[in-house]
């Protein structure tokens, strides 16, 4: 556990970034991170919770005094590319994800919001306290990606997305993405995405919108979200409907 020596700058959260470094000041000397190879990274190790963003890191390198700087990023991992956009001021709460965390078994937590949890060691005279945060985001579904958008003069505008999986590290070439969730569905919708004008809900990752609905919203934004057993994902947005 630590934080960020200095600010985390946003990222797209698209490719890995060989050259990208963070430094991070560990509360203990003795808390030592460990450099991987690119296909060990590539299965899920040495992911890093800063803030609500979940980095990866392949080097290592120590600093002195408890500061590592560790350098080959990949950023927005497990769904989380929204606060890689976002970047992060310095100071940022730091925690590897590792097998050494213990898990608490949701069921055992209080239904507030306002969860703080207490944890106490032999020897402690006090107890260490801490909020729980980002509550139920394993249990959002991940964004949909790589909208497809054709027009054709008859059908009108055929869009399609692909589908993504909580849970899912590796993006197997020939093997469809397995579904977490009880159904595979979606909604679609045109305008706001709190207040929308028009919305579907498809079972099916594309929608085709006759040529008539394009003239009607024209210039408004078209966004998709899955929906999943306990929560729905936050929105793709496919386009804006051609004016």
């Amino acid at each position: 556990m630590g934080s960020l020596a200095s600010p985390l700058e946003s990222s797209s959260a698209l490719l890995f970034e060989p050259d990208a470094e963070i430094e991070v000041d560990t509360i203990s000397d003795s808390m030592i991170f460990a450099s991987v190879d690119l296909t060990t990274l590539a299965v899920g190790q040495n992911r890093l919770l800063i803030g609500d963003e979940i980095v990866q890191f392949a080097i290592a390198t120590p600093q002195g005094s408890g500061r590592w700087k560790l350098t080959g990023l990949l950023r927005g991992r497990g769904g989380s590319e929204t606060a890689a956009m976002a970047g992060h001021a310095g100071g940022t709460p730091v925690t590897l994800l590792d097998d050494r965390l213990i898990a608490i078994n949701p069921n055992q937590l209080p239904p507030s919001q306002e969860q703080l949890i207490a944890a106490i060691g032999k020897g402690d005279e006090e107890p260490a306290t801490a909020y729980v945060t980002n509550r139920g985001a394993a249990l959002r579904p991940l964004p949909p990606v790589h909208p497809r958008v054709a027009f054709d003069p008859v059908s009108g505008l055929n869009i399609s997305w692909t589908r993504r999986a909580r849970g899912a590290w590796r993006w197997l070439d020939g093997v469809e993405t397995p579904l977490v969730e009880a159904a595979e569905s979606y909604r679609v919708g045109i305008g706001a995405i709190d207040a929308p004008d028009l919305q579907w809900q498809v079972g099916e990752p594309a929608i085709t919108l006759p040529p008539a609905q394009i003239a009607q919203y024209s210039g408004a934004q078209l966004w998709v979200v899955q929906i999943g057993s306990e929560s729905q994902s936050l929105p793709l947005l496919l386009a804006r409907l051609p004016q």
